[in-house]
């Protein structure tokens, strides 16, 4: 999941989630939450790059295992992570693949599907 989701795939799924289910600004909250950030827009594009700071701070602060614990990003996608051309891409991809997981699941089990 994390290998094909880039900026542009992000901003795609963020729009067509947003649109569809008309949960952005649930994802946004989890997203905010998770992170301990608060977004200066609610832009896809900002919300990436955002992110992707973020993530850049907690390597450079050896914080990063911690955050991905608080997440609950699988250990093996880290890892698969870390193999990659640009790890802190692909990192971030995931978690925020993963953040919208989180809060899709939670929408369908609270309406019983």
């Amino acid at each position: 999941m994390a290998d094909q989701a880039r900026p542009v795939s992000w901003n795609q799924f963020l729009e067509k989630t947003g649109e569809q289910y008309s949960y952005k600004s649930q994802l946004i909250a989890q997203l905010e939450k998770d992170l301990r950030i608060i977004y200066s827009d609610h832009d896809a594009e900002t919300i990436y790059k955002e992110t992707l700071q973020i993530l850049s701070e907690k390597v450079h602060s050896n914080q990063l295992g911690e955050l991905l614990y608080r997440i609950d990003l699988n250990e093996h996608v880290a890892q698969n992570c870390m193999d990659q051309e640009s790890p802190i891409d692909c990192i971030t991809a995931a978690i925020l693949s993963r953040e919208a997981q989180k809060v899709y699941f939670r929408i369908q089990y609270s309406q019983g599907t």
